[in-house]
């Protein structure tokens, strides 16, 4: 006969299972503006936002004298004019953990200009690598070498150490769509990759590239010191001059030195010799490299546009991509591939409802410290959300909704919720321009810690609301940027407990790793709770520990956190 045990479960209040939407609180920490002023009616280039190793944020962009002064906190410089010509400089700024712009400083320079953001990447010792176009004459004084810069345009690679000083700075011809770089990171050893797409041939530090048929993709290793390791291309089958658009838009490196990039094909590509064929027009995939720069594998998904590129802790690669269903719906989609490039789990993470199709102009994902997923998002349309068995509706017509959530690897939410209220856009009466910047529009993200931390861009004439907080109202010409921080207050898990004969068992989620098995034979007087000496097995996402049944007339059991 089983023994009749009064069991106490100190668990969560809010929301057991951890998944449910709106089942988690967001909180909004910190926020902070800053931009041209007098702002203009659109802001050009949001930055991007970096964690650094200290726990402080680094922003990287480009101010633009035609725009006014460009104010950062207590810093404030304009871009310089040469001969005349309205021009664009980088600068480089400053948080502290709290969100206060500490400093900001521009990247010295003659005689170039450029207007786009830069893509960017900080490694584990704070040193700060990135690349962009730059165009006009002149010459790039970056204070290890002035870089030649004859009439056109050059694409940019640099490397700054944490005080924001040069390391190293490289020029490449071509530029725009003559040499894009289109995504950059950094290894455990310092080491610089770059990715994207390139036309005709092109020098990159005596190494010669031809893209035939272009465009054609590529990717680059520089070591620590800059120099050249390896770089390879990639390109589609067809004829010289017919229109192809294939990039490569993703780069990751995995904790093995694994070179890892992803992007779109259109009617399939060839890897080093290694053919691929696409299922439809455009497909999306993702490629592996050993540390030396020899392919690995070629995976392809039968998607239509490639969104973001992660690695697990566990070195998984995770793809995420967009797609248009038979219907005309959009499904944002999530795929985890194992250490040989197969899947292991495809999840619809979002699907609109039949014949809506929303625009998703950012969607940034990132891997946290306990290996769960987290994404953050920017939809606008009229549609109901659906993340696997979880739903947001966005309401009304032309409508904005932020949202974020932590993604378990075996499909399930931590939690999901809007970081905005449904904000409509068009309202002529109330905001200054219909469709343009009326709500906040996310262009950059990153973690730390556990804090979610993106960058964008609004114009809205009174108080944002966002999470329990709000940004600033900006007046009803300007519009201007944004870097903010949220935290989430995860629930502690649900405990359950189980009989199988005498044994009990008690088990939980296995991601909650923060979280110790305590037991008591009494509540009287707060408890006398112990740490368990029990020891968990982990398998199929649980942690389970099993004893016999005690024998004494009451037991209490709680899962506290470290």
């Amino acid at each position: 006969m089983k023994p009749q045990i009064p069991i106490c479960l100190i668990a969560c209040l809010l929301n057991c299972a951890g998944t449910a939407v709106f089942g988690e609180e967001v909180s909004l920490t910190w926020a902070t503006t800053f931009g041209h002023r007098p702002n203009p009616l659109f802001e050009s280039g949001t930055p991007a936002i970096l964690s650094d190793t200290n726990g402080s944020t680094r922003i990287i962009g480009t101010c633009h004298q035609s725009l006014g002064t460009f104010v950062f906190g207590t810093n404030s410089f304009n871009a310089t004019v040469d001969n005349g010509q309205q021009s664009g400089d980088i600068y480089v700024g400053h948080l502290d953990a709290h969100g206060k712009p500490i400093s900001a400083k521009l990247l010295p320079r003659t005689g170039f200009m450029t207007f786009d953001p830069p893509v960017a990447a900080i490694g584990h010792r704070g040193n700060l690598a990135f690349g962009t176009h730059v165009y006009t004459s002149g010459s790039l004084n970056l204070s290890v070498a002035g870089l030649p810069l004859s009439d056109g345009t050059r694409t940019l690679l640099a490397k700054l150490d944490s005080a924001d000083e040069v390391v190293w700075a490289k020029l490449i011809e071509g530029g725009f769509s003559g040499f894009n770089v289109s995504a950059l990171t950094i290894g455990p050893d310092e080491e610089v990759i770059v990715a994207g797409s390139f036309r005709g041939e092109k020098n990159i530090d005596g190494v010669v590239i031809d893209a035939n048929p272009d465009p054609a993709m590529f990717v680059a290793k520089f070591s620590s010191a800059g120099d050249l390791l390896w770089v390879r291309t990639a390109s589609g089958a067809e004829p010289p001059g017919a229109y192809r658009s294939d990039t490569a838009d993703g780069v990751a490196i995995d904790s093995a030195g694994n070179v890892l990039i992803a992007g779109t094909v259109v009617n399939g590509a060839s890897f080093e010799g290694q053919t691929v064929s696409t299922v439809g027009d455009y497909d999306v995939f993702v490629a592996r490299y050993t540390p030396d720069g020899t392919l690995d594998w070629v995976f392809t998904s039968d998607a239509d546009r490639f969104q973001g590129l992660r690695v697990t802790r566990d070195n998984r690669p995770i793809l995420l991509d967009v797609s248009l269903t038979s219907s005309g719906a959009a499904q944002l989609r999530l795929t985890i591939l194992d250490n040989s490039g197969h899947p292991t789990l495809t999840l619809p993470a979002v699907l609109t409802e039949e014949g809506s199709v929303p625009w998703i102009p950012f969607v940034g994902m990132e891997v946290d410290e306990a290996n769960n997923l987290l994404l953050v998002a920017s939809v606008f349309g009229s549609a109901t959300l659906r993340f696997s068995n979880e739903i947001l509706s966005l309401g009304a017509d032309e409508q904005r909704l932020l949202f974020a959530g932590s993604l378990r690897l075996d499909g399930t939410w931590n939690w999901l919720r809007p970081v905005t209220h449904s904000v409509q856009c068009c309202d002529t009466e109330r905001y200054f321009l219909p469709g343009s910047y009326s709500w906040p529009e996310m262009r950059g993200f990153t973690v730390w810690q556990g804090a979610l931390r993106f960058a964008g861009i609004y114009l809205w004439p009174e108080p944002l609301p966002m999470a329990d907080g709000s940004l600033p109202a900006s007046a009803r010409s300007d519009s201007q940027f944004f870097v903010a921080e949220l935290v989430t207050k995860t629930p502690p898990p649900m405990l359950t407990v189980s009989f199988s004969n005498t044994l009990l068992r008690l088990a939980w989620p296995s991601a909650f790793t923060n979280f110790v098995l305590q037991s008591a034979t009494t509540l009287a007087n707060g408890g006398d709770w112990q740490d368990s000496n029990l020891i968990p097995v982990v398998a199929n996402g649980q942690k389970t520990a099993t004893t016999t049944a005690p024998n004494s007339p009451q037991a209490f059991f709680r899962l506290r956190s470290n």
